[in-house]
């Protein structure tokens, strides 16, 4: 089986727990959690040819000076971004000591990569156990398939659950405009920051909200159905549940960290969480469980959406709609 993971360090085994290497603490510099991680190596543009010795017009391939392996073809155009350079704009972020790097890695044999670094100000959540705490996650990749970018993800510190929900007026996703210059950097990492604390204040709130919003078993086996539509196979009377739907309802079920928000929508959108990054059988995929698990989370897959739909869905509840979305005035 191919892995997804090709190298990675991690400091507190946060959502991609047990790939990799794991490091004494979490690391000061981008610098230290890159040569933790396997990443201190970089790519160069090169001509591609021919069996016969013809050099194939405005295609290159990405070279990795470590083993020579190709990482990716790209356009005449494309520009390499080092993995050094995509990093080191965060050490703006670091310098303070308030914020440590946690994970780095190579997804898919160094085409794509990542690093994440945590904001220690967490906020809390009435009723809840422990903090959610904010990570600043970059990735970037050597084969086009993405620009260099960052986003905020909240991480629920008691079950390392994973949350990305897009948020209605808070942006979570932020471009990192590469520069060499001291000026730039400075510039991605305010920008990095203002990005994270806009969306943590209303993160804050909505949670709160969700907190606060009496669920009762009824309503959420609704919510689970409509996030995992039972299968017309399943539904036949003769036939063992073994669908999703049962699977999580389940977990909301006997889950021990959603004891003290069992019953709220809170606690429906973590059971969601909780299913979709620590439950679910992915067997059947070409990666491995945590492979699938940490590029669907890193990349937006199927984790992602299926939080994104438990969030909408709770959002969507008549008492969390009315605090959230409030009704507009009508001219008189």
């Amino acid at each position: 089986m191919v892995a997804a993971v090709e190298t990675m360090a991690y400091g507190r085994g946060i959502p991609w727990h047990g790939i990799g290497v794991k490091t004494d603490n979490p690391l000061s510099t981008a610098a230290e959690m890159l040569d933790a991680a396997g990443l201190n190596w970089r790519v160069t543009k090169e001509p591609i040819f021919t069996a016969d010795g013809t050099e194939i017009p405005d295609l290159y391939a990405q070279i990795r000076d470590t083993d020579r392996a190709p990482v990716g073809i790209v356009g005449r155009a494309y520009r390499s971004v080092q993995n050094i350079e995509a990093f080191t704009w965060a050490d703006m972020l670091v310098d303070d000591g308030s914020a440590k790097y946690e994970t780095a890695g190579s997804l898919f044999g160094g085409r794509r990569i990542f690093l994440s670094m945590e904001i220690p100000e967490g906020i809390s959540v009435p009723g809840d156990e422990g903090e959610v705490k904010p990570y600043i996650l970059v990735t970037n990749s050597h084969d086009g398939s993405s620009p260099l970018i960052g986003a905020v993800v909240m991480i629920r510190v008691v079950c390392s659950n994973t949350l990305t929900m897009a948020l209605d007026g808070a942006t979570r996703t932020f471009k990192i405009r590469h520069t060499g210059s001291i000026d730039g950097k400075i510039a991605a990492a305010r920008e990095a920051l203002g990005v994270t604390f806009t969306y943590m204040a209303r993160f804050a709130r909505v949670s709160e909200i969700l907190a606060t919003t009496p669920v009762s078993t009824r309503q959420a086996d609704r919510l689970f159905r409509s996030t995992f539509p039972v299968p017309d196979s399943q539904k036949a009377p003769d036939r063992i549940d073994q669908s999703d739907f049962a699977k999580v309802r389940e977990v909301y079920g006997t889950a021990a960290n959603l004891d003290p928000i069992r019953g709220t929508a809170w606690g429906v959108l973590q059971a969601v969480g909780e299913y979709v990054d620590h439950v679910i059988n992915y067997d059947g995929r070409r990666f491995s469980d945590l492979d699938v698990r940490a590029n669907s989370l890193l990349y937006g897959g199927p984790a992602a959406q299926r939080k994104q739909r438990a969030y909408e869905l709770v959002r969507d509840l008549p008492r969390v709609r009315k605090v959230l979305v409030p009704a507009v005035p009508r001219n008189v």
